[in-house]
């Protein structure tokens, strides 16, 4: 009887373990396409960070996005207790297909940024394109001059 279990236990443990194996032919071309399909649905957004005057080129879309200025940032600095948390106000400027549109985007992001599994506050839609504003650093300190250049994190996606 145990001899018996002991081989079904082994029996089971290598049928589950190679139910999950399979091979693939790198000289099949459907395979291929099918494996750039999933990788292009894993980059299906791309989240960047760019700096206030920098232009990042976003290759997932052949696009390219300017962090213009920091028009705003009246956000309740770290360690102070506020009636209002504050906001912050960037402006961008989206270049895609030839087309341009620099817009503003407004709200509160606080210190460790959007927080994972919430929808983002703030967000802007512009060609075609929805732009949701991750973070913003760096965050305010009481009585701390800011000396850092502003950073701004930015997920971008199509609609």
């Amino acid at each position: 009887m145990k001899t018996t279990m002991s081989i079904l236990f082994v029996g089971l443990a290598l049928l589950v373990g190679f139910t999950g194996c399979t091979t693939v032919d790198d000289n099949d071309p459907a395979a291929a396409k099918e494996e750039e399909q999933e990788q292009a649905l894993d980059t299906a957004d791309e989240v960047v960070a760019v700096q206030v005057g920098q232009r990042v080129t976003l290759p997932t879309y052949s696009a390219s996005l300017t962090f213009a200025e920091k028009a705003e940032d009246s956000r309740c600095p770290k360690n102070v207790t506020c009636v209002w948390e504050g906001r912050v106000k960037i402006v961008l400027t989206f270049t895609v297909d030839g087309q341009t549109e620099t817009f503003e985007m407004t709200g509160f992001v606080g210190p460790t940024g959007q927080e994972e599994g919430s929808p983002p506050r703030v967000v802007h839609e512009a060609l075609g394109f929805r732009f949701a504003l991750e973070r913003l650093d760096p965050y305010p300190v009481d009585g701390a001059p800011q000396t850092d250049t502003p950073t701004a994190t930015i997920r971008v996606e199509r609609l």
